[in-house]
Formats: C-alpha cells, sequence, structure tokens
C-alpha cells in the first residue's frame, strides 16, 4: 500500500503521426480501420485513468482534406486535452498560410484539440517553448525529421543528440515526421521521436 502511495503517475501522453484516413495503406493486410481507432481508444484510456494532457506532435490526419465521416470519428475518439502542431500532411499545399481550409482546424475549432502555436511543420525559427513550465519544464513540440540515424541517403533533418545539444533551453523536445520510435537524452534532457502510431507501410 505504502508502494503504491509512492507510485509516480504519469503527466503527459507523447504521440504523434496518427495519420487518421478512410482507406487502407498499400500492402496492408487485415481492418485497418480497427488497428487505426482501437490504438486512438487506447490512448484515450489512459488519458482518462491519469486525467493528464496529451501532446501530439503533428500529421494527425494523412489528408489535409478529410471527410466528414473521418472528422465525425475523429471528434467521437480523440482524448481530452488533446494538444497538436500542424504537420505537412494536415496542411495544403503544405503551406501554414493555408491551414484555414484544414480539418485539424475544424478540430480546432470545434474545440476538440487544443492548438499549439509554435512549431508546426517548415518552422526552422525555434526560440521559446511551445509549452512553458509544464511540472517544471519547458518543452519543444516540433514536426521536424529527426533520427538517431538518417533514414535515407539526403535526409534534411536532423540528429536527435544534435538538437538536444542545439536547443540546450528545452528539457523535453517532442518530434514528429519520422515514422520510427525512439528516444534519447543529452544532459538530463530528453528527447522523444514517438513514431506512426500505426503501421502505415509494409516495413
Amino acid at each position: 500500500m505504502e508502494r503504491e502511495r509512492h507510485k509516480k503517475v504519469p503527466s503527459t501522453i507523447l504521440c504523434s503521426d496518427m495519420h487518421f484516413r478512410e482507406d487502407t495503406p498499400v500492402c496492408w493486410i487485415g481492418d485497418f480501420q480497427k488497428e487505426q481507432w482501437t490504438a486512438v481508444e487506447f490512448i484515450s484510456k489512459l488519458q482518462e485513468k491519469y486525467d493528464c494532457i496529451v501532446i501530439h506532435a503533428g500529421d494527425l490526419f494523412d489528408h489535409w482534406k478529410p471527410s466528414p465521416w473521418l472528422l465525425s470519428r475523429a471528434i467521437e475518439m480523440l482524448p481530452r486535452k488533446f494538444y497538436s502542431i500542424y504537420g505537412q500532411h494536415d496542411l495544403p499545399q503544405h503551406n501554414l498560410e493555408l491551414d484555414c481550409k484544414s480539418g485539424l482546424n475544424t478540430l480546432r475549432q470545434a474545440g476538440v484539440v487544443k492548438y499549439l502555436e509554435r512549431y508546426h511543420y517548415g518552422q526552422e525559427d525555434i526560440t521559446i517553448p511551445s509549452i512553458r513550465s509544464f511540472n517544471g519544464r519547458d518543452i519543444l513540440v516540433w514536426h521536424h525529421l529527426t533520427y538517431m540515424t538518417a533514414p535515407f541517403p539526403g535526409a534534411t533533418g536532423g540528429n536527435a543528440i544534435s538538437i538536444l545539444k542545439k536547443y540546450p533551453q528545452f528539457d523535453l523536445i517532442v518530434t514528429g515526421d519520422n515514422h520510427e520510435s525512439f528516444w534519447t537524452e543529452y544532459q538530463g534532457r530528453i528527447l522523444v521521436n514517438p513514431g506512426c502510431m500505426t503501421r502505415q507501410t509494409a516495413d
């Protein structure tokens, strides 16, 4: 009982690249819709259990113009206290200036998604936190290709350790875009790349 009382309770759920879609990815065998919404339901139940915030690092939708059905399903299934930024898939022509036309903006206007003002796809001028002093931590949430080793020749993103060294003002950095899950730390500060929520490709 004493041990239970001192058990740490999660304050944040980190995720990214949900890529909600109505179609089935190429080479996918099985019930993709079931897998997609089961994954979201898992996060929603965790959020409800611990009453914590959920930070999503972009690409909520696979296409910026989701169908009314997909929007309705997202409204129904997304967890509460859900914070997100725009990934390139969320934006018409990958252009942040056109965000008002996007499905993610519809969820934002409906109050389903809480909008983080920075740092969306294509934004490189990193200065102040996306979330300041959350449980004593300054957090950067960034849709930026981040990796431990370059995922393909000519990758234009950044090495995770190099990013931690470049931005010492952040205690936690959460990145999206790379669908591989990993985390690393440098001098007590942590970078988490949650990876894609579902299997989108054969690999």
